[in-house]
């Protein structure tokens, strides 16, 4: 009967012994898998990180500077930075600045009425960064990695998951949203780009706001229009204006003028005020690039110009919105 007992303990103690082992191994072989999983996401984030950028917007206010923070990326195909319109609303000036710490002035080619997609252009020739692939195919329960500029530290590095999609094609998901996010890529877990950065949203099954995104369909959608209407040849100065608040005074005034650009050639300057193009007078910054937009390349035009008190005519050719460098 002893004999009977010991042998059952025996038998007990290497039926624990090997599960014993099994869960080790398991833990190991779990320990490795995680390890790998990291080592591969690290990997992705770390070509991810590449075109990933910070956006400074100043804005110029009864004499004092403001400044806003966002972020965006670089669109490989054209040589454009692709941010959200809420960034550079209302900027007098852009600033961006690149993963290797690069910092350069930018402007805004297009705003996007629908999706608030913006694109800028920029003056110095972009920094090298991979070709980003895109990834339409989403949905809930996805891995979603934020890039941006949380309150200054960027790159920063936000994780979270799809919960649901929108009526609207935006999608929401779970995770922390810091500041300074607005405009920044989505990824997921393989690196590919899925969307933007649209903001947050409060929902009452969750305690904190949750992020909103833009599918990346909708903003290849942005980018192939804009670039078939670049291709049509539309209008280009090289300016970048502002509305004059003052009601007595009429015109715009010129914040920023690109090098090289037609409007440098004709020596119109920063703090310039325009107050007519040939004989008609402009009211605000719409008004001046719908008549900029529906003019032909190497068409000529007539601007009246205010600098310093002095008003003066100088004749401006039109030219072709530059794309990639």
């Amino acid at each position: 009967m002893i004999g009977y007992r010991q042998k059952k303990q025996n038998r007990m103690g290497g039926i624990l012994v090997g599960i014993f082992i099994a869960s080790i191994i398991y833990a190991q072989s779990a320990i490795q898998q995680n390890n790998e999983e990291n080592c591969f996401m690290a990997e992705r984030l770390k070509k991810a990180r590449s075109i990933a950028v910070s956006i400074r917007t100043f804005i110029f206010q009864d004499d004092e500077i403001w400044s806003r923070i966002g972020s965006g990326w670089i669109d490989d195909k054209g040589g454009l930075i692709v941010t959200r319109q809420s960034v550079i609303h209302g900027g007098d000036s852009i600033e961006v600045t690149f993963f290797n710490g690069r910092k350069t002035p930018a402007w805004v080619l297009n705003c996007d009425p629908v999706s608030q997609v913006a694109l800028l252009k920029i003056n110095d020739a972009l920094p090298y960064c991979p070709p980003s692939s895109h990834c339409s195919d989403i949905k809930p329960q996805d891995c979603i990695i934020l890039l941006g500029n949380s309150l200054g530290v960027f790159p920063s590095v936000t994780l979270g998951h799809i919960i649901d999609f929108q009526e609207n094609g935006f999608f929401l998901f779970h995770g922390s949203v810091p500041p300074g996010n607005t405009g920044g890529p989505l990824f997921n877990r393989e690196g590919a780009l899925v969307g933007m950065l649209a903001g947050r949203r409060k929902i009452e099954s969750y305690q904190d706001p949750v992020g909103v995104g833009v599918p990346i369909t909708t903003i290849d959608h942005v980018m192939q229009r804009f670039f078939a209407f670049a291709h049509n040849q539309s209008g280009w100065i090289g300016l970048c204006v502002v509305d004059i608040t003052h009601k007595e005074n009429q015109g715009v005034r010129v914040v920023n003028v690109i090098p090289d650009s037609p409007a440098d050639r004709a020596s119109i300057c920063k703090g310039d005020t325009i107050l007519a193009i040939d004989g008609q007078s402009i009211l605000n910054a719409n008004e001046l690039a719908q008549h900029i937009k529906t003019r032909s390349p190497k068409e000529q035009i007539m601007f009246d110009v205010r600098r310093n008190d002095v008003v003066k005519s100088c004749v401006v050719e039109i030219g072709c919105m530059p794309i990639k460098k």
